[in-house]
């Protein structure tokens, strides 16, 4: 289906050496997940069949070269003086303007929460652990593992700007990067 204009029933079955039933099913099911659409209709021998496309979401079950292609860019940039450093921080400064406008008005709690609004929908899956005086923010995934593993510059511009988030300090406890189960925050104080 990627490499096409599209398949029928009849085509996906032979290729994957697979019933019409089967086939069928699965289709259904990836309908229902929004990854295939029906694209209309190809003459056939006795009747036109049904011909599927993948939709635009299912682009997200392909792989993708985005963390790789980063982190050779940030290679190649870390060669020259200062270079990573002076990306790093743009980066951290455009990723302030698009997201603290949301939170930044919120009080307290409400900023906290909100700010793990804003991780969550930027993949890092975060949760609260522990009591009030003492709380733990866990990121159970770090979109960007293979870049804080070989540039520290990464992991520390990600903890300012969650940091700046929150409105309160981060001293983080353990980093996915560097071989821990997750990234873990102690949170703390105001933030100056």
């Amino acid at each position: 289906m990627r490499m096409g204009s599209g398949v029928t029933v009849d085509e996906l079955a032979r290729a994957l050496h697979l019933t019409r039933t089967t086939v069928i099913n699965h289709l259904r099911s990836l309908m229902g997940e929004g990854l295939v659409k029906r694209g209309g209709l190809r003459s056939g021998m006795r009747r036109p069949s049904v011909v599927y496309q993948l939709t635009p979401n299912a682009d997200r079950v392909f792989p993708q070269g985005y963390e790789e292609f980063l982190k050779d860019v940030l290679d190649e940039v870390s060669s020259q003086p200062a270079g990573i450093k002076r990306i790093v921080s743009g980066v951290s400064k455009r990723w302030l303007a698009r997201d603290l406008p949301a939170v930044k008005k919120l009080p307290g709690a409400q900023r906290v929460r909100g700010a793990l609004a804003v991780l969550s929908k930027r993949g890092f899956m975060p949760t609260l652990e522990g009591p009030a005086r003492r709380q733990m923010l866990q990121q159970h995934n770090c979109p960007l593992r293979s870049v804080c593993a070989t540039h520290p510059e990464v992991p520390e511009a990600i903890r300012r700007w969650m940091q700046s988030l929150m409105g309160t300090s981060l001293v983080r406890t353990a980093c996915a990067a560097h071989g821990d189960d997750l990234c873990s925050y102690v949170i703390g104080g105001p933030v100056g």
